[in-house]
């Protein structure tokens, strides 16, 4: 009976074995495993199993981000500003008539240099021959609190020789204009109206560089220009730089310091709307 038993337990063994090694004999499960890496391998799938992108993948993903994020943001500027018109037309007419600015809205330039969405608290003027635009910044009762000022500037980058002794690690430009070109241009207004200036630095606003420039002006009733050390009043003054276009722009604010953070606020959505504006300008040239 043991030795029945014992025989009957070796052959299933050996039944059992066979099983694998016909599978391997035959061929098919490495046929299939080489199939599956050829697979995994190919040029088309490389992707899908997590190998690198190419730079300029890369470059054509993050640019097609940039134009979402910049569609997104010109489409809420304009919802803002169309709400915020139609709350100024269901205002009284009174408000209207002490209030000789109309705030808010869509902003295009005369020349169809660039198009972009004020905030609901300024208000614009026709621009000049030389493309500046000027705007009166609002309180929130609709009386004239500061003013913005947007300039192309027509400043042509430095000569070689100019760069040759500074090194390269502190040289920061911005179309091709240095910061300490940008900065100056800053100082020598500043001392022109009795200011100083009291920091810079560099920001990334909408996907692209912007240069800003802090300054003070202590203002005098009776002179209009007061030195820091006298007592006063201060102005805050900020200058922002950015590039559109192969051209570069001045936003300059002059508002009372307790609404300066939020002209701050605001002078950055201007800034970005300026460039979400062109960047749809320019998709919508290519696509036509």
């Amino acid at each position: 009976m043991l030795r029945t038993l014992l025989l009957s337990l070796l052959m299933m063994l050996l039944l059992t074995s066979l099983f694998p090694l016909s599978d391997w004999a035959s061929g098919s499960t490495l046929a299939y495993w080489n199939k599956r890496l050829a697979h995994m391998h190919s040029g088309r799938d490389r992707a899908h199993y997590g190998h690198r992108h190419s730079r300029a993948w890369w470059h054509r993903r993050r640019a097609r981000q940039r134009r979402v994020r910049a569609l997104a943001a010109l489409r809420r500027s304009r919802a803002a500003a169309a709400h915020s018109e139609a709350l100024a037309a269901s205002g009284s007419s009174s408000s209207a008539i002490s209030n000789p600015y109309r705030a808010g809205g869509i902003v295009r330039d005369q020349r169809s240099l660039f198009n972009f969405v004020l905030p609901a608290r300024w208000s614009s003027q026709p621009a000049t021959h030389s493309g500046e635009m000027r705007f009166h910044v609002l309180t929130s009762d609709g009386q004239p609190a500061g003013t913005a000022v947007l300039t192309p500037i027509f400043a042509s980058s430095a000569s070689s020789n100019d760069l040759s002794s500074v090194p390269s690690a502190r040289l920061k430009t911005l179309g091709g204009v240095p910061f300490s070109q940008l900065r100056r241009t800053v100082i020598d207004r500043m001392i022109a109206e009795g200011g100083w200036v009291t920091n810079d630095m560099e920001r990334e606003i909408g996907g692209h560089r912007v240069y800003i420039v802090l300054a003070h002006v202590a203002a005098s009733s009776n002179t209009g220009r007061q030195l820091p050390s006298q007592p006063g009043p201060i102005a805050s003054r900020t200058f922002y730089f950015t590039e559109v276009h192969g051209r570069i722009y001045s936003l300059a604010t002059n508002a009372p310091l307790e609404i300066s953070p939020m002209l701050a606020t605001e002078s950055e959505q201007v800034v970005a709307s300026l460039h979400a504006a062109n960047e749809i300008k320019d998709e919508v040239g290519r696509m036509k």
